[in-house]
């Protein structure tokens, strides 16, 4: 049975040797207790990287996935199993985590992705990412990539708002090219362009509701979440991504939009307590976003690694429950401190 967990603060003085600030979390499987376990060399998804994947910036869809670029890497979700799959960071071969574009090459099976410092691609058969920075692909330092598409015939396109580049599939072989003959599916900011976000409804008693005006997500204290992008799947759902309540999806019958909770809610992580299965982790806060509303949101993360389910405690201005600076946490059967 799920415990009634209340939040409580102290001022006490605590000698804690497991507090450390880090960017992230990186686990690694069980060991038996008492037992020195050492490892050299390590397969693909030995090591994942969970951050805060609450900002995203595009969304694409593969076989049976979703792909959600996000500040923190990428997010796969299988919507036919309804499971996260471990995301795809620097642990996996990305340049940086900020995945700016996202595409899924439906020929070939790999995912491309665009990020601050340069492009890749995943093969998800051997799970291994290929990468180049931006020089090494020819790109002026002038221009980003803004869409990533794929033609009937094979080539693989960028779109930077300035020019069209394309490739036979070589990652460090694109030339300046015109689009205007070829059938491309696009994934990005002309993907947006091309097509019009439908109507959203939210359900009552939701923690947020959505405002058609403004096409935002707004929370009980009234902080908006503008949606950043969506897209279709192959089996009927909408999907839309937020910038800071993360990932949504509805069917497209009713378009009625139900959150997918996923990462930490704050990267920053300074603090962490261990409550049997679950992880509580939280943070100093940190600017990520330049709208004001999102730059001072906080909050705690609950995770039960055994189901592998993230749940987020926002901080609750209107209450005064504040989570802006955890500096230590302990977890007992009722409380978390």
């Amino acid at each position: 049975m799920r415990k009634t967990l209340t939040f409580t603060g102290f001022a006490f003085f605590l000698q804690i040797y497991f507090c450390a600030t880090v960017s992230s979390i990186f686990p690694q499987d069980k060991t038996e207790k008492g037992k020195v376990f050492y490892q050299l060399h390590y397969r693909p998804g030995d090591w994942i990287t969970y951050t805060n994947t609450r900002y995203i910036n595009c969304l694409t869809t593969g076989h049976h996935q979703v792909f959600a670029g996000t500040s923190g890497g990428v997010v796969r979700y299988h919507y036919i199993r309804k499971k996260f799959d471990y995301p795809l960071t620097i642990s996996n071969g990305l340049l940086d985590n900020d995945a700016g574009v996202v595409g899924y090459d439906s020929r070939t099976g790999y995912l491309w992705i665009a990020t601050k410092l340069g492009l890749h691609y995943w093969d998800p058969y051997s799970e291994m990412m290929t990468s180049a920075r931006y020089s090494e692909i020819g790109l002026p330092i002038d221009e980003n990539i803004l869409s990533i598409g794929f033609e009937t015939g094979g080539n693989v396109w960028i779109h930077t708002g300035k020019s069209f580049y394309s490739t036979a599939g070589n990652l460090r072989n694109f030339m300046k090219s015109d689009p205007a003959d070829q059938t491309i599916i696009w994934n990005g900011v002309l993907f947006l362009q091309k097509n019009k976000l439908p109507n959203l409804f939210t359900a009552g008693g939701q923690p947020h509701h959505y405002d058609a005006a403004g096409k935002a997500f707004v929370d009980n204290d009234f902080y908006r979440y503008p949606v950043t992008c969506f897209t279709f799947d192959a089996g009927g759902l909408l999907w839309t991504g937020t910038a800071g309540a993360g990932l949504w999806y509805a069917e497209t019958l009713s378009n009625l939009m139900k959150p997918l909770t996923y990462g930490l809610f704050m990267s920053n992580v300074s603090a962490m307590a261990f409550d049997d299965e679950r992880l509580w982790t939280g943070g100093f806060l940190a600017p990520h976003y330049t709208q004001k509303e999102i730059a001072i949101l906080s909050g705690l993360t609950e995770w039960n690694q055994d189901t592998e389910v993230f749940t987020h405690h926002p901080s609750t201005y209107r209450k005064g429950v504040l989570f802006d600076e955890a500096q230590c946490m302990l977890a007992d059967s009722l409380h978390v401190w």
